[in-house]
């Protein structure tokens, strides 16, 4: 994430005030493979798994990037491993 530490704090505040924090639940899906890919995420707390590749991603990591640039689908199945706060961005 270091394209943000080139930001401005007028950038930081604009991109921050598209953003929605949202909280998923130990277990809890965040999206499915296939689902329409329509937002992009940071995970500010907890850690989610890519089920399809048995990865885990962690606090700072983000994904779904493609979706702002591109749309179309979901191309894996994201899942809260434990309790999260993420942060959203949506197309």
């Amino acid at each position: 994430m270091t394209f943000f530490k080139e930001l401005t704090e007028e950038q930081k505040n604009a991109i921050a005030s598209c953003c929605l924090t949202e909280t998923y639940e130990e277990g809890q899906v965040i999206f499915n493979l296939g689902d329409d890919a329509n937002s992009f995420y940071v995970i500010k707390e907890g850690i989610v798994v890519i089920k399809e590749k048995n990865q885990e991603l962690k606090e700072k990591d983000c994904f779904g990037e493609n979706s702002i640039l591109e749309g179309g689908t979901r191309t894996n199945t994201l899942v809260a491993k434990t309790a999260c706060k993420i942060i959203s961005m949506s197309r």
